[in-house]
């Protein structure tokens, strides 16, 4: 029974201190491909060595870390050609994972997140940023979660450093956009969800994803020119010959 109480412990502790790092690890990775010093990380936010594994863990499974062979952390570059790669991984995945989730998601869950988007859009600029990354999250992560084929969401769980990645940026380091970011757009996969039309569910978020493309990477690089100077005691630079 200790040992149980020991391991929940654990993880609670990992969940709460997890949003704390993220922030930070998002900043790095935008920075570009980092070194992470997991006992210095772990005395820096004054927890255990098994914590903060926890914590980088999860930061792996979002895509925002990896690990080489040598088992050093590092933070996933975050520049135009990961976000490319990213995106192309998305394009052929994430469109089949909406159309395969439209047949499963109730109508009352898409009535709501088409309600958020109008409310947004009728309000727009006057959004808060969380709001919109929720508007995001319940599009792009929490839809594609229901997809009843897991082999397909389980492989773009690795690109939620992206939706990471604007939540940060957008509103903080990169003032909104003049234009609505993407509520028509949302709106007309939604939409197709409703319906039950998976073919333009398809297209639709497809189209989507392309038109989103170059305004993550210009975001992305205006969040890097606006980050104050990075004082992380756990973080150095990585030298290319020996990484």
């Amino acid at each position: 029974m200790a040992s149980d109480e020991a391991g929940t412990l654990k993880i609670r502790s990992s969940e709460k201190l997890y949003d704390e790092v993220e922030a930070e690890l998002v900043r790095t990775a935008i920075r570009g491909r980092l070194r992470i010093n997991e006992s210095d990380a772990a005395a820096h936010y004054g927890v255990g060595r098994t914590v903060m594994h926890e914590v980088l863990l999860q930061a792996q499974s979002n895509g925002l870390v990896v690990r080489d062979g040598s088992s050093r952390w590092h933070t996933v570059a975050l520049d135009e050609n990961c976000i490319t790669a990213l995106y192309e991984l998305r394009m052929l995945l994430e469109p089949e994972a909406l159309a395969l989730s439209a047949g499963d998601i109730g109508r009352r869950t898409l009535d709501q997140i088409e309600g958020h988007l109008r409310e947004a859009a009728a309000s727009y600029p006057n959004v808060n940023p969380a709001d919109l990354f929720k508007m995001e999250e319940e599009l792009h992560i929490d839809c594609v979660a229901a997809c009843p084929n897991q082999e397909i969401s389980e492989s773009l769980k690795r690109t939620n450093c992206l939706h990471l990645a604007s939540r940060y940026a957008l509103g903080n380091e990169v003032d909104l956009p003049k234009a609505e970011p993407f509520f028509e757009e949302h709106l007309n996969v939604i939409s197709a969800m409703q319906a039950k039309d998976f073919d333009t569910v398809k297209s639709e978020a497809l189209h989507h994803l392309k038109t989103a493309l170059p305004k993550v990477i210009a975001r992305v690089q205006s969040a890097k020119l606006a980050l104050e100077p990075l004082n992380l005691p756990f973080v150095s630079d990585i030298n290319p010959t020996s990484a």
